[in-house]
């Protein structure tokens, strides 16, 4: 139907056009450019999304109960996709209106190291076989020091994903790039099925 063709294709263009973002300059801009001083939990997701673009890595997990260290990091304008954990239903639904956000779901955080690595681990691995997370990257994960999750008191650790590292491969066409602002956007590019992950959330479309 047209909705459907009318947000598929604005998905695709926002993808293509995010390719030709400088996320570096623009986590900058922002932090510059945000009222001092900032609370603890965002200095940390600021923190978070430069290191995931600094070491290249392919994914952010999120530990969060309400929303907000989540929040913050999707502030800062992440090149990748960050993960929301979080057992909040509201949290989930939450999710599709924020940059770069994903939902994944839980019954309840654990309070043990081990409980709560499980479900760090089974998150990054949701993330593989959903393709938000290429294989054998470098993830940031960000947690809670003293509580599971992260909105009070955050900390940050690095993991792998597990799997094998493959080389990246773009899919488009870099004769046709234009600039590092501007790329080409043909038939093709809109309708190819290997898009990257899209960050930039449609809220809403309108038309006659």
């Amino acid at each position: 139907s047209f909705p459907d063709k009318a947000v598929a294709t604005m998905a695709a263009i926002a993808a293509n056009a995010e390719e030709g973002i400088n996320f570096e300059q623009r986590v900058r801009f922002i932090r510059d450019f945000t009222a001092k001083p900032v609370s603890v939990t965002e200095s940390v997701m600021c923190a978070a999304v430069e290191t995931a673009q600094d070491i290249l890595a392919g994914l952010i997990v999120v530990i969060t109960e309400d929303g907000t260290a989540a929040q913050l990091a999707s502030k800062y304008r992440p090149s990748v996709p960050v993960l929301v954990v979080t057992h909040s239903e509201q949290v989930m639904r939450h999710t599709s209106s924020f940059f770069g956000q994903y939902p994944f779901a839980v019954d309840q955080f654990s309070f043990t190291m081990e409980g709560l690595s499980s479900i760090i681990d089974d998150a990054i691995g949701y993330a593989c076989v959903s393709q938000l997370c290429a294989p054998g990257v470098e993830v940031v994960v960000v947690r809670g020091s003293q509580y599971p999750e992260a909105d009070l008191t955050p900390r940050l650790e690095l993991r792998v994903a597990p799997g094998v590292p493959k080389p990246f491969h773009s899919n488009r066409d870099v004769k046709k790039t234009v600039s590092l602002r501007s790329t080409f956007i043909s038939l093709r590019h809109l309708s190819d099925e290997h898009v990257p992950i899209r960050k930039t959330k449609i809220v809403c479309t309108m038309g006659p």
